[in-house]
């Protein structure tokens, strides 16, 4: 991959992209699936989830170490498309505003977070640690919280010092999440909308190369294929404003613009209610498109501090409208594991 990767980057100039120089690190499958889990390499935190038992992943950009991560399984072919598309990543994890500063403030304060967690696992042992990490992690799992209200909360709660530091830290790694989740569909389209032009520019394009282009669309882990759609929205938009729209959308933005009649039709894309009633309407689904880019599925909680400071009990409002019962007593459940304080959790617009 090495003799391409300068081939690529001098292409790159004539497709007014300006990515920045990364490392290739070559992997097995087991590895890059672990790698997607964890989100980065070097996390922070314990993961929550597991990778799944049986599925290929060609390519993991870390965006932290900026690294892409190579499936030692791929054929050459695969290997030059996913060179092509580490090149887009690049682009984009440099010039998307909200993305780029995301990821450099977590950058200039990770030395900090680590030396953090080494002393707080001199204080009171790994054990400890990993397992109050664990804990607020799956909390942050659950729900979607503003850093302002997150902020009053560890405020509000009695924390012990090295509680808070940990808090604070798990805090800055799920706004590091949600910033490349939130980017996604933007930056897998981009990547991939310009994957193939790359090749042609550096004369690396070839019918094998095509074939695996396809190859890696089939790759794509679970749910939407977002190499797919996110390249069909990008052909949605003018040539002259691309950077434009690229550099101060995130992913919501995007969809509410961009997600036309025309792609609904051809990516054919539907999704199943808490009916459990498959549901492919046009306007109903961009709808859900949006709010998952928006919150990823989560609880949108805020808190509700004239009510919290009348009463003496932590309030909390949530603003979906689809919650269910089950969710709630898990977040309740969670925060009374964590805090061993009793919340109330009320939808939006109660008057109590």
């Amino acid at each position: 991959m090495l003799k391409y990767y300068d081939a690529l980057f001098d292409a790159s100039k004539y497709l007014n992209l300006s990515p920045k120089p990364f490392n290739i690190k070559h992997v097995t499958n087991e590895e890059i699936k672990m790698l997607q889990v964890k989100g980065y390499r070097k996390r922070l935190t314990p993961q929550t989830t597991s990778p799944p038992p049986s599925s290929y992943i060609a390519e993991l950009y870390d965006l932290v170490d900026r690294t892409i991560y190579v499936n030692d399984q791929n054929t050459n072919e695969l290997n030059l498309v996913i060179l092509a598309h580490a090149i887009g990543h690049s682009d984009f994890l440099w010039h998307n505003n909200y993305l780029n500063e995301q990821l450099d403030q977590f950058s200039k304060s990770l030395y900090k977070y680590r030396q953090a967690l080494k002393k707080t696992i001199e204080l009171v042992g790994r054990n400890q640690v990993n397992g109050f990490l664990t804990e607020i992690m799956k909390l942050f799992n659950i729900i979607y919280v503003s850093r302002s209200d997150i902020d009053w909360l560890m405020g509000y709660l009695a924390l012990s010092h090295w509680q808070y530091q940990l808090i604070e830290l798990a805090t800055a790694e799920v706004k590091l999440f949600e910033s490349i989740q939130k980017t996604k569909l933007m930056n897998e389209g981009w990547a991939t909308f310009h994957q193939i032009p790359l090749l042609k520019q550096a004369n690396l394009f070839n019918l094998g190369v095509a074939v695996s282009e396809v190859e890696m669309y089939l790759t794509y882990p679970y749910g939407l294929n977002l190499y797919q759609l996110g390249q069909s929205l990008w052909m949605n938009v003018n040539k002259a404003s691309l950077r434009r729209v690229m550099k101060p959308y995130q992913d919501y933005q995007f969809i509410k613009d961009y997600y036309s009649k025309e792609v609904h039709t051809q990516e054919q894309i539907s999704y199943i209610s808490k009916y459990n009633q498959i549901n492919d309407g046009y306007l109903t689904v961009k709808e859900n498109l949006i709010e998952a880019a928006r919150y990823g599925g989560k609880i949108v909680i805020k808190v509700d501090h004239p009510i919290t400071e009348s009463s003496g009990y932590l309030t909390l409002r949530y603003e979906n409208s689809n919650v269910n019962k089950h969710d709630l007593n898990r977040l309740k459940h969670q925060f009374k594991q964590l805090f061993n304080i009793v919340v109330y959790i009320k939808p939006k617009n109660s008057f109590n």
